[in-house]
């Protein structure tokens, strides 16, 4: 914890956020201990981590967000192993860590923890253009609309990355958004498979 600690710190000091790759809970509770700004992937959030992700006085905004990134997992654990030509092994270790992503998930949307949306592009399986696949997932496996999904796209992520002061939904002084009028109800539909 403790070199986590020093680079965030360092890295505080010059108003960067610290992004981390954790797989696991003891992970997790290392990385809010040491201060991180977001944590990429995830595992089962427990109890104890709550209040850490909500108020994290090391962090440098007070809070620590989580980025769930189901599609990253998704292929390696769901696709035949003669198409992923991966050993058993390491499919069943897929399966877990996928199942961990998808409960940080859960557990940061019921609790109310922010978290962004994220698919850990160019990972075996998941090409750059398929975060609709990652919007689809969200409405899968918890009780979110299309709508949540959606703006847990724009506004929370431009708020994990910190550009929510110029970007992230339509409104005036930001700049336009990626997602107009006619977008939202595309994406609507694809999420909804109609």
């Amino acid at each position: 914890v403790e070199e986590i600690e020093t680079a965030c710190f360092e890295a505080h000091r010059g108003k960067l956020l610290i992004a981390t790759h954790c797989e696991s809970t003891e992970g997790m509770k290392e990385a809010l201990l040491g201060g991180v700004d977001t944590i990429e992937h995830g595992a089962e959030i427990t109890d104890e981590l709550i209040p850490l992700f909500k108020n994290n006085p090391k962090s440098l905004r007070g809070y620590t967000t989580v980025v769930p990134t189901i599609s990253a997992g998704m292929g390696l654990a769901t696709l035949p192993i003669k198409v992923t030509k991966i050993t058993q092994i390491k499919r069943e270790n897929a399966k877990l860590i996928e199942i961990g992503m998808i409960k940080a998930l859960q557990r940061a949307y019921k609790e109310e923890i922010k978290f962004g949306v994220g698919t850990d592009a160019s990972v075996p399986y998941v090409p750059h253009y398929e975060v609709w696949k990652e919007l689809k997932y969200l409405i899968k496996y918890t009780d979110m609309t299309a709508q949540e999904a959606i703006y847990f796209a724009t506004k929370n992520n431009a708020e994990v990355i910190g550009v929510d002061d110029i970007t992230g939904c339509i409104e005036v002084g930001n700049r336009e958004s990626e997602i107009i009028t006619n977008g939202v109800i595309l994406i609507q539909n694809i999420v909804q498979d109609k």
